[in-house]
């Protein structure tokens, strides 16, 4: 029993002193949109730079995983019909038209229906199950950091105030 003893306590030495060659640990990156989009366009566009955060930039290097993804909001329509829209990404921000982001992006979120005059929140679980693409949307993080977040709205004018978060959780290691 004693020599079983002293190999596990001579193995965890050894893995405290080598450290398993594995340190890793978790970060979530939050990123706020707060807008009222009351427009006549149908395109609004927001570009998201996590090379400006200081967790991804100093960590960019060694990110291992994408966690999770979730895009979670608070969403007022103001107008006397129901509304809708959608969330696209690209690594450009030069696109104007509904028409070019759809040709040229990729489709990631297609919110639930907002009644008129009325309110909706959109939580961690409902963020799932309008998500799409999660897979590109993940090399977009991983590789590349920085993109345009483009929402298109189905019918104008729109009329919604915005609260959201995109909430980003990282694993990196050495």
């Amino acid at each position: 029993m004693k020599k079983y003893i002293w190999l596990s306590a001579a193995a965890l030495l050894l893995i405290g002193i080598v450290g398993c060659g594995i340190t890793t640990g978790q970060f979530t990156i939050v990123y706020s949109v707060d807008d009222i989009a009351s427009t006549d366009n149908d395109v609004e566009m927001y570009w998201l730079d996590l090379n400006s955060e200081p967790d991804y930039a100093d960590h960019k290097d060694n990110l291992k995983n994408v966690e999770s993804i979730a895009i979670v909001a608070f969403l007022w329509n103001h107008a006397d019909e129901d509304a809708s829209g959608e969330v696209w990404v690209a690594t450009d921000s030069m696109y104007t038209t509904a028409d070019e982001v759809r040709d040229n992006g990729t489709r990631i979120f297609v919110s639930p229906s907002i009644p008129a005059n009325d309110s909706l929140m959109v939580d961690w679980e409902d963020s799932y199950a309008h998500m799409e693409n999660v897979d590109y949307l993940e090399d977009l993080i991983m590789d590349v950091g920085a993109f345009a977040i483009y929402g298109l709205a189905d019918e104008t004018p729109f009329d919604v105030e915005i609260q959201a978060e995109i909430v980003i959780t990282l694993t990196a290691g050495l």
